[in-house]
């Protein structure tokens, strides 16, 4: 048979679309693009499917490059891996969003295909301030201590004992904040305090 009737042929699959190795362009149809994210992480599957029915794939690593690569990470998958022929094998991209706004890697596969012994496709997410949030009643945080990406609320008297962050912050129903002296409150975006509420 003819030499290249052997060569390994790979294709990555998300949501069961195509994903072509240099596809520089996300798309919510393949989960490359993981749209706005309405939590802390997020997490999409994809799939490497060795379509040879003579060669096993070798897929040696998985790694992620670009300005924003480190609010993405390879999950579930144990690398090396050799996908038989005619099989598959799935790997997950997890979104840890670490700041807010839109976000851009690429993720690199490499392995032994002959023509695509490195094949890449970016990935994009988005993250907004308000879509994690936590609450203060005067008593305790109703979804944990806060960070950077979250907004927060008080709705009752607080004073602080460390270091705070928030994206916004709204202050109402006549809440007292106070941040003592040697702790800081960073706030990347809105400052809303309502009448009757002081910071």
């Amino acid at each position: 048979l003819p030499v290249d009737l052997y060569l390994i042929v790979f294709i990555v699959k998300g949501n069961n679309f195509d994903i072509v190795d240099g596809d520089s362009t996300p798309v919510l149809t393949d989960d490359s693009d993981f749209g706005v994210v309405a939590s802390a992480s997020e997490t999409k599957t994809f799939t490497i499917y060795n379509e040879n029915c003579q060669t096993a794939l070798n897929v040696s690593s998985i790694s992620l490059s670009g300005i924003n690569s480190t609010e993405f990470s390879i999950a579930n998958i144990s690398l090396p891996y050799i996908v038989p022929t005619d099989g598959s094998v799935t790997f997950d991209v997890v979104f840890n969003p670490q700041s807010l706004g839109v976000k851009n890697a690429t993720v690199v596969i490499n392995n032994d295909d002959a023509n695509e012994s490195v094949y890449d496709f970016a990935v994009r997410a988005e993250f907004l301030c308000g879509t994690e949030t936590s609450s203060w009643d005067g008593s305790v945080w109703s979804n944990g201590v806060p960070s950077k990406i979250t907004a927060v609320t008080f709705t009752g008297n607080y004073s602080s004992s460390s270091d705070l962050e928030a994206c916004s912050v709204t202050i109402t129903n006549n809440a007292q904040v106070t941040i003592n002296s040697g702790d800081t409150f960073i706030v990347d975006g809105d400052v809303t305090v309502v009448a009757g509420s002081s910071l």
